[in-house]
């Protein structure tokens, strides 16, 4: 595993729909995902529209250190809980950007919210998810059902950061 530089958090705009339509429609991405068809180009423009105008949505794109995206994280805020969903370019996977996207944007959440939580569902297929989440420092909670789907629980507590740095 190697990363090329730090990633930084920006967010993501309606510019981004192109290049987020992409990222959704990657075949791989599809077959872990919890909804497994091709996403429609005006489907996704209205979905886009809607999170991005939902105050209970963050949204953010990761940017490396040449200035290029290589992935995005949303956050679906209900109450004191988030549930995250991340996705990395194909070009960029495989090189240790999921755990650092994944820390960099929760870390992020809990400075700016009152999250106490953030859940993630993993199909158990998704090894790199798997793996990146337990190197973000999420915990397994056990085996749900997401979409008639077998998923792993991971939860991020706000409490496990402050565990990390004592």
């Amino acid at each position: 595993m190697h990363t090329k530089g730090i990633l930084t958090l920006r967010h993501a705009c309606e510019d981004d729909a192109k290049m987020l339509w992409e990222w959704a429609n990657n075949p791989e991405v599809r077959a872990v995902s919890f909804s497994s068809k091709p996403i429609p180009w005006g489907e996704h423009v209205q979905w886009l529209k809607s999170r991005l105008n939902d105050p209970n949505c963050i949204f953010y794109i990761a940017i490396n250190s040449d200035g290029i995206p290589i992935g995005q994280v949303r956050y679906d805020i209900e109450g004191n809980e988030a549930v995250i969903s991340i996705s990395i370019d194909k070009k960029f996977r495989g090189e240790g950007y999921g755990s650092i996207l994944i820390q960099l944007g929760s870390q992020k959440l809990f400075e700016i919210s009152n999250i106490k939580e953030i859940h993630g569902y993993i199909k158990p297929a998704n090894s790199a998810s798997v793996r990146a989440f337990l190197r973000a420092r999420f915990k397994n909670e056990g085996t749900v059902t997401i979409q008639g789907y077998h998923a792993i629980h991971f939860v991020l507590r706000r409490e496990y950061l402050y565990e990390q740095l004592y």
